[in-house]
């Protein structure tokens, strides 16, 4: 599942609302990361934030995915 969170708040504001919700994989998507064609992940399990590009992205979410089955 995902979800857009597109509302017009600051994206901090939305952070730790996600936080929170205890939301597991956050990726945060703003103006620098457009630019670059990269994604900031958080995710809940783990300390900090990584920026990867979109093509890592998918490729580390499909190896999670095969992991898990």
């Amino acid at each position: 599942r995902a979800e857009v969170d597109d509302r017009d708040e600051k994206i901090g504001f939305k952070i730790r609302e996600g936080e929170t919700m205890k939301v597991p994989v956050m990726l945060i998507v703003g103006g620098k990361e457009q630019e670059n064609a990269q994604v900031t992940v958080r995710r809940r399990h783990t300390e900090g934030q990584q920026v990867v590009s979109v093509g890592d992205l998918a490729t580390d979410l499909l190896d999670e995915i095969v992991r898990r089955a």
